[in-house]
């Protein structure tokens, strides 16, 4: 029933709500008792840590998966279990990204590089035909 009120609800700009219910084979009634209902308790429970763990989520630089995500959430003392935080997260679409791990972009070498390169002597493929290609004399 939740699906079909919540797509009437969305709908209700665009078609006439009575002919949805019709359509949905709900009765109209019920679709406005349904739009009356204050939230669940446990709906109001889920936005609050949708909230939480959107900040946590922040804070980390969007890195923390739902399990360093829970262990912060068990050290602010805020009640939730890891399914319940990874439920949350996907819904949220928060994905987090790997850091690449840290590596030296530069290595040091143990001969010096030549200033110049070696005398080079024209090298005749019978292949190519009459293309020389240079190479090093070695």
């Amino acid at each position: 029933m939740k699906e079909k009120y919540e797509f009437i609800d969305g709908e209700a700009d665009n078609l006439p709500v009575q002919q949805m219910c019709t359509w949905a084979g709900v009765s109209t009634s019920g679709f406005y008792h349904w739009k009356s209902r204050p939230l669940s308790a446990t709906a109001k429970r889920r936005a609050e840590l949708r909230a939480i763990i959107l900040q946590v989520f922040s804070a980390s630089q969007e890195t923390y998966g739902y399990r360093r995500v829970h262990a912060v959430l068990q050290r602010m003392n805020v009640q939730a279990g890891a399914e319940l935080v990874r439920a949350l997260m996907r819904e949220l679409g928060l994905v987090p990204c790997r850091p690449r791990p840290w590596r030296a972009t530069t290595m040091m070498r143990r001969r010096p590089r030549p200033t110049c390169w070696p005398v080079t002597s024209p090298l005749t493929l019978p292949v190519l035909g009459s293309i020389t290609i240079e190479a090093p004399v070695t």
